[in-house]
């Protein structure tokens, strides 16, 4: 997928899973952090996977919008029933994904998913991402490139297909549309309504299963987007090679994240910490070295070298936050966070700033905190704060602070 589309194709998705917090939030959180550091070796770890969450985000969504394409199938609740009965018999379903942009080539992603949590998207250039919800693991391929990344403690939605189908709103409502003939079957039309975005579902008039969904709006340049997903196919026998963490040969393995987070700390002085801008966090103070930092706050759940110039990302997620630190300048930068904008699963931050501003906080509790800040930016429902004297960046989503980003002065 190009970056544009791609971003598209998550911004769908988001819609169409109605799934808090979105895929697209977490990326733009994401971007907002990387665009707020001076120079590449003080970009936090968490910066630097934007791309890899977004083909992430993307995969973990085949599994929202399969489960949601049932939703869209509500047309009586005696049809319901039906489609619930052959759904609840189907173990496996694959199908296309078309994202076209105004009268550009439309981009195509085939999807595998299984019944026990495994599925597969794989793009037109041979890019593929292997899922396993149940295992919180994630693969990412890259043929062209000869890159592989393999996340561990993958933060994906715990989404059972068929659990789901049991499982649906009693709220949801569709519109009966004419029936008509599609490549030789006759199929049910419905117009729906699901987070506000219009769909409209086509499902076989004998089976009730969905044969061809197409949803249409407006990206962000207000130039038309249309979804198109088709070609479903169930229970049809699935290769196990779809669905293997096997590593290509010769191509160039990265790992990040763990299995399982390390429990966090008892002692509150090392959990619970106090942010100060300009200062440090906690005990730990900007320009500190990494043996000092260590020795404050315990050995890191993971630590990862970027660039040849002896810059760490310190992480510790199993606690909230994330700290960079130079070889030569120390602590450079450290970050605050909740599960919302990071690619693996993490512990959200309980600590707060020397003002009281804790994960959670309104718009307006941190402006009355700190005061107007230098630069306000809202892209949908994301918010973006930026106070220069402070070397400070807070993001919220949907009213709601979900990242704090704090630089050496």
């Amino acid at each position: 997928m190009t970056e544009f589309s791609d971003a598209d194709l998550i911004r769908l998705l988001e819609r169409l899973g109605n799934v808090h917090p979105a895929p697209d939030a977490t990326r733009r959180a994401l971007e907002r952090v990387q665009r707020a550091l001076d120079a590449p070796p003080t970009i936090p770890l968490r910066a630097r996977r934007t791309s890899v969450f977004k083909r992430i985000a993307a995969a973990s969504a085949v599994l929202l919008v399969a489960a949601a394409l049932f939703a869209w199938l509500w047309p009586s609740p005696a049809s319901f029933a039906q489609v619930q009965a052959a759904m609840k018999t189907t173990h496996s379903v694959t199908y296309r994904q078309t994202i076209r942009i105004e009268e550009q080539r439309g981009e195509v992603t085939r999807l595998w998913i299984l019944d026990n949590g495994l599925c597969r998207a794989e793009d037109g250039d041979g890019q593929y991402t292997v899922v396993d919800i149940t295992k919180y693991k994630s693969l990412a391929v890259h043929p062209r490139k000869r890159e592989a990344l393999l996340l561990q403690g993958a933060n994906v939605p715990q989404i059972n297909l068929y659990e789901k189908i049991k499982k649906l709103p009693a709220d949801t409502s569709a519109r009966r549309l004419e029936g008509k003939k599609l490549d030789g079957k006759d199929v049910l039309g419905f117009a729906v309504k699901i987070a506000g975005q219009d769909f409209t579902v086509w499902a076989d008039a004998k089976t009730r299963l969905p044969v061809h969904i197409e949803a249409k709006e407006k990206n962000e340049d207000d130039k038309p987007v249309e979804l198109v997903i088709d070609e479903f196919v169930f229970d049809k026998e699935l290769d196990p090679k779809l669905f293997s963490f096997d590593v290509p040969s010769g191509y160039k393995l990265v790992e990040l994240g763990t299995t399982e987070l390390p429990a966090a700390p008892k002692n509150p002085q090392q959990k619970d910490l106090i942010v100060t801008p300009l200062v440090g966090i906690g005990p730990v103070k900007f320009g500190m070295s990494r043996a000092d930092v260590e020795k404050a706050l315990g050995k890191a759940d993971a630590a990862q070298e970027q660039g040849k110039n002896g810059y760490v990302q310190l992480n510790y997620g199993s606690r909230g936050f994330f700290i960079g630190v130079s070889k030569t300048r120390g602590v450079v930068i450290f970050s605050c966070s909740s599960q919302a904008v990071n690619a693996l699963r993490i512990r959200d931050f309980s600590g707060k700033t020397d003002k009281g501003i804790a994960l959670g906080a309104s718009l307006d509790y941190i402006v009355k905190a700190y005061g107007q800040p230098d630069r306000k930016e809202t892209k949908g429902a994301m918010i973006y704060l930026s106070y220069n004297k402070l070397h400070t960046n807070f993001t919220l989503a949907e009213n709601k602070l979900v990242d704090m980003m704090f630089k050496k002065p």
